[in-house]
């Protein structure tokens, strides 16, 4: 039976696929798109007219760090893994490393932060759970083995298994009037997870990975950024430091 939408949900799903077309691949775009045709093709003519204008008043600019990622992360093979529970097999690059290493993971769901999508997976190479981004994956093939989902966590078990034995990473740095500003785009690459308004400037609290890849970001903004905790991360600046010295 047909299915009639409102304007207001025509919009809202018009709105939707702005952020999909630049936040998925090809493979969920397309099918984005062909959902969206049928949609409207379901209302009336005026409100057709109405939601095409609409279309080309819309738009969502992406980070320039996707400019260069690739359009294919095979989206749809990793959703369509997750609902069979299906065994993955990859090539997964490391930059570390440098170079690919063959992975074998059992996936229990997929998170988009850092302006990348990442999947969560059991990795049977290191016997443990890994965050894994698919722009760094190749080689993508779905198996016909299956992995028992009781043996694995949810994706949300995980989750806030990561909040508890990640607490000792949080950091906290105050930055000048003048600096903050300047932090607002990539201090989503670094971990940021609240700010606290100070009469002088901000402080913000980050959810750090690495620390010397933080101090290292830390140091563009020279006395303007003051480390508050922990201690180790002054500690890695201040051997910046001597290293610029040098």
């Amino acid at each position: 039976p047909p299915v009639m939408f409102s304007p207001e949900e025509g919009r809202a799903m018009l709105t939707a696929s702005h952020f999909v077309s630049q936040l998925t691949d090809h493979s969920v775009r397309t099918a984005y798109e062909n959902a969206l045709f049928k949609i409207k093709s379901v209302l009336k003519s005026d409100e057709q007219e109405m939601l095409e204008d609409l279309q080309d008043k819309v738009k969502v600019v992406p980070p320039p760090s996707q400019a260069a990622h690739p359009d294919e992360i095979h989206l749809a093979k990793i959703q369509q893994a997750l609902m069979q529970r299906q065994v993955v097999e990859m090539d997964y690059f490391s930059p570390a490393s440098g170079a690919f290493t063959h992975r074998q993971v059992e996936p229990i769901g997929m998170v988009y932060y850092s302006d990348a999508w990442h999947v969560i997976a059991w990795c049977r190479l290191r016997h443990d759970y890994r965050d894994f981004r698919l722009d760094r994956m190749s080689k993508i093939e779905a198996l016909r083995e299956r992995y028992r989902l009781h043996d694995r966590l949810s994706l949300e078990q995980y989750l806030q298994q990561q909040s508890h034995t990640t607490e000792a990473r949080l950091t906290k740095v105050f930055f000048e009037q003048e600096v903050v500003q300047h932090t607002y785009h990539a201090r989503y690459h670094h971990g940021f997870v609240q700010e606290e308004k100070r009469e002088a400037g901000t402080e913000m609290w980050f959810m750090v990975a690495s620390e010397e890849y933080f101090a290292r970001w830390l140091l563009m903004f020279t006395n303007g950024a003051r480390v508050l905790k922990p201690e180790s991360l002054k500690q890695s600046i201040q051997q910046l430091i001597r290293e610029l010295q040098k």
